[in-house]
């Protein structure tokens, strides 16, 4: 059995923020590790950079992991509204599903 070596590509704020992004991560196929995710009761006891959760992904998985980061922070408040191909809803240039039908905005 080969081993994979796993690298660090994200530290949250929170475990609500790890999880948002380990869950993009696994839905883009890529295999994550979370770490530190029970360590926040021991904020006060450890200095507080030691108990944020971070998100690991084999070596060979690691810079698509960063893109993924980069487009999830990328600014979108200046794309234009659309409207959605399925229901013809008008969306925000800031989303990329259909509030109303979840219609991808590629598709639009």
């Amino acid at each position: 059995m080969t081993s994979k070596r796993f690298v660090k590509v994200y530290t949250g704020a929170s475990i609500v923020d790890a999880g948002l992004f380990q869950n993009l991560l696994e839905q883009h196929g890529i295999v994550t590790q979370m770490r530190n995710y029970h360590t926040s009761s021991a904020i006060g006891e450890l200095p507080f950079v030691e108990t944020h959760p971070e998100v690991y992904v084999p070596i060979a998985d690691s810079e698509q992991a960063k893109r993924l980061l980069a487009e999830l922070n990328e600014d979108r408040s200046d794309r234009p509204d659309w409207h959605c191909a399925s229901c013809d809803e008008e969306n925000p240039g800031s989303f990329d599903l259909c509030w109303q039908c979840g219609e991808s905005a590629q598709l639009a």
